[in-house]
C-alpha cells in the first residue's frame, strides 16, 4: 500500500494519517514509510472523532446488528 500512495504521489511530500493498529506501528512499517519519504502522522488513542470510518463502522454495527440474514450473498446485499 505504501508503494502504491509513493507511486500516486511522485516527488510530492506525504502525510499519511494513522490510527495506532498494530500493523500501523510495527517497526517493518515505519521502515518502508522512511524508504520511500512518508510520514506517519498517528491520530491520538481514544480519538474516534478525528478517524471518519469510524463513523461508518458504528452506523454499520447499529443498523446492521438486529438483522438476521441467511447468507454470505444476503449479507453482502444488504451492505
Amino acid at each position: 500500500v505504501l508503494e502504491k500512495i509513493r507511486e500516486q504521489n511522485p516527488g510530492k511530500r506525504i502525510l499519511l494519517v494513522l490510527d495506532k493498529h498494530g500493523s500501523h506501528r510495527c517497526k517493518h512499517t515505519r521502515k518502508r514509510a522512511h524508504q520511500l519519504g512518508i510520514d506517519l502522522i498517528f491520530i491520538p488513542s481514544g480519538s474516534p472523532h478525528l478517524n471518519p470510518i469510524e463513523q461508518v463502522w458504528k452506523y454499520l454495527k447499529w443498523t446492521m446488528a438486529p438483522i438476521v440474514v441467511e447468507s454470505e450473498a444476503e449479507f453482502k446485499d444488504l451492505v
